[in-house]
């Protein structure tokens, strides 16, 4: 498919729901890039992920950098012997690149800076597909079947972003050049090669923060309240941002500051006598599209959460759930639970099904000392609904 330059935006679907605390202009490592036409390249795929500060600016709205072609941009060979269009016909093997972002990411966009402004050898069309650690190089657009067209205008230094239609999780991003800028009045020659300045994906992640929990289960009324759990009391920041959460320390559990189970087996074990599981309901303020949650877990190992599952819920009826995930012991510092995938709720529930008593000391409760979710950039029902009555065209490309 071919997205339009007139679709509707994230940044405009982000507007409509409110504000969030969403860090505009943080990009994702890549790990590296692959070029099928790497032995006879002229400049090495391997510029095109030099990333902010080298690539670009690390400030809006993200220019590309000035420095010599040959240090940072890729660009072919020229097959037809210098002259002709470089995809008249295409040569063989045909220019495609892959990008490994090193484990799968929550993608929204896709980051383009163009090649010289002196020729026509910028890259005017490229197609995308995708694959997730799982699917691995081989199995591009196996488990993500997305696979959008981009048109890239001819100038080199602004950032040209390209919004996908919805979220989506890969590690792999192919892309594969369809055309160049031959035979368009833009320079005054060139068109034998293809290329590219550079390759960015931001990252549109941001902390949630629930509005409620409730806590049932466990044996009766809590011993430190639930709502301790989502009101940053003991956090070395209050209101962690996706740029700082995973830095943020906890102070260490007390009454004040966490959450605990009664002990309904006295000293023994929690598990060892058929109490009901503890549930946690962490109630959103709308729908999310949640990747990944962060914990500080209990003060007391043994009593600290190991292991539960995560009901995703919409409108009070579970869409979706997890099972056997497992929370980092650490309580001081922040644990990164990844989803594995985009997860939307208005709701999470989740069942503590264990507890690390075998660390110990502790085992006779169950605690955590508090939770924080992370989304990327919503997209309302409706909105959604409409795109894909026009086919799903809802990329676009945008300046900075």
């Amino acid at each position: 498919m071919t997205i339009p330059r007139n679709a509707l935006s994230v940044s405009f679907i982000a507007a409509i729901l409110g504000s969030s605390s969403a860090f505009a202009g943080s990009f994702y490592s890549i790990s590296g890039v692959t070029s099928d036409t790497a032995s006879t390249d002229l400049f090495s795929a391997s510029q095109l992920i030099q990333g902010p500060g080298t690539g670009f600016s690390t400030t809006a709205p993200f220019n590309q950098l000035s420095a010599a072609l040959n240090t940072r941009t890729w660009v072919t060979n020229a097959p037809n012997g210098g002259f002709g269009d470089y995809f008249g016909p295409t040569p063989s093997p045909a220019p495609r690149l892959v990008f490994d972002l090193g484990a799968n990411r929550a993608l929204t966009e896709i980051s383009l800076w163009n090649y010289a402004p002196n020729n026509r050898n910028g890259m005017s069309q490229a197609s995308l597909r995708f694959a997730t650690a799982a699917d691995g190089v081989g199995g591009f657009g196996t488990s993500v079947t997305y696979n959008p067209t981009v048109n890239v205008a001819f100038d080199q230094t602004p950032r040209q972003s390209f919004d996908f239609a919805a979220p989506l999780v890969a590690r792999y991003v192919e892309l594969t050049p369809e055309d160049n800028f031959f035979g368009v009045a833009v320079a005054p020659a060139g068109g034998d090669r293809v290329g590219l300045g550079e390759v960015a994906f931001e990252d549109k992640r941001f902390v949630v923060t629930p509005s409620g929990v409730v806590s049932s289960g466990g044996g009766g009324p809590d011993f430190f309240s639930a709502g301790q759990l989502i009101d940053g009391s003991g956090l070395s920041d209050p209101a962690p941002d996706i740029t700082n959460i995973l830095d943020v320390t906890h102070s260490g559990t007390n009454p004040s500051n966490s959450w605990v189970t009664q002990a309904p087996n006295g000293s023994g074990d929690f598990y060892n006598n058929n109490t009901p599981d503890p549930v946690l309901t962490f109630e959103l303020d709308r729908i999310y599209q949640l990747t990944e949650m962060v914990s500080w877990n209990y003060l007391f190992v043994g009593n600290a959460a190991e292991t539960f599952d995560v009901e995703f819920i919409i409108d009070d009826v579970v869409v979706d759930s997890l099972t056997g995930l497992t929370f980092d012991p650490s309580s001081t510092t922040a644990g990164l639970i990844s989803f594995g995938d985009i997860y939307a709720a208005d709701t999470v529930r989740i069942t503590i099904t264990d507890n690390y008593e075998s660390l110990g000391p502790g085992g006779d409760r169950v605690g955590l000392n508090e939770v924080r979710f992370i989304a990327t950039i919503p997209e309302p029902t409706s909105l959604i609904v409409g795109l894909v009555g026009i086919g799903g065209l809802a990329m676009r490309r945008r300046r900075g």
